[in-house]
């Protein structure tokens, strides 16, 4: 039973797809900030030119989750487009695993 007085079942497994797109006006980490424009900094730096960053980057977030009385697992992967033009789209994994007490 949890805080509402719910009772919710003892086992339960979820799919889930969470997509979702993010719009950069600037990125300081790659561009430089806006202090440490290219012409501040030196030789040994390296930014990447304005016109070459991505402004829409999209990712997809999914998965399979499940859920016990007393341990949760969970298993996702994400793939996502790529931030500049000079490189190719990127993907990677979560595994976790929680135990309640």
């Amino acid at each position: 039973m949890d805080l509402d007085g719910e009772e919710h079942p003892k086992k339960a497994v979820f799919f889930f797809l969470n997509p979702s797109l993010t719009v950069v006006g600037y990125n300081a980490a790659l561009q430089g900030g806006i202090i440490n424009q290219p012409r501040n900094v030196s030789k040994n730096d390296y930014h990447i030119a304005t016109d070459s960053i991505s402004r829409l980057i999209g990712k997809v977030q999914f998965g399979i989750k499940y859920e016990g009385k007393k341990i949760a697992a969970s298993l996702s992967q994400v793939i996502q487009t790529a931030e500049f033009a000079t490189v190719k789209h990127h993907e990677y994994g979560n595994i976790s695993v929680s135990f309640r007490m």
